[in-house]
Parts: C-alpha cells; structure tokens; sequence
C-alpha cells in the first residue's frame, strides 16, 4: 500500500504539529539566512506523518508533499502561511546571532 492511500488528511489539514516552538526544536536551521515557508511547514508536518505511518521512501514522500500542497485550498494553505510566520518570528529568539530572511 502506497503512502499517499495510507494518509489521513485529517492529520495534514489542519496542521497537526502546530506548536512552533515544538517544531523549531525539531528543525534543523542550516545557513544564517534560513526561515520556514508555508510550504516547508507544511512538508514537515507531511514527512512527521509518514514517520508516524513507517513510511521513509523520500521520492514518494516528496511525490506527496507536491501533490496535496498543489491541489490544497487558499483556507488550507492560509493555515500553514501562519503557523509558519509564528515559527519565524521565534527563530531570533531563538538563534540570536543569526540574521533570518523575512518572507
């Protein structure tokens, strides 16, 4: 069975890891500039889904990730455009000396 028939949407829309400070832990922050897009969010709460699944085919995840971000609604991908403005408004805090890219 593919990942993408084993999905529940439910855990994608809305987002089911939605603590930013939770998901900054669990980020890897590689370059000084770096912030977290909507569509980067949404990524890691697709990839946490398929960890949670036993899912770690990268080509499908990514398949997946692409599809449903492509065919999400304004409402959908509103939700993740926010919580990913809360985890870049945190990111300074947290990494003070680091200067982060306003999106």
């Amino acid at each position: 069975m593919s990942f993408f028939q084993t999905l529940v949407l439910q855990n994608i829309f809305p987002p089911r890891h939605n603590d930013p400070n939770d998901i900054i832990n669990m980020l890897h922050i590689y370059f000084n500039t770096q912030s977290v897009t909507a569509r980067g969010a949404f990524r890691f709460n697709v990839y946490k889904e398929a960890e949670r699944l036993g899912f770690n085919n990268q080509h499908e995840i990514n398949a997946v990730v692409s599809k449903l971000w492509s065919n999400a609604t304004i409402l959908e991908k509103e939700q993740y455009k926010t919580l990913a403005t809360n985890i870049n408004a945190l990111l300074p805090r947290r990494f003070p000396m680091r200067t982060f890219r306003r999106l």
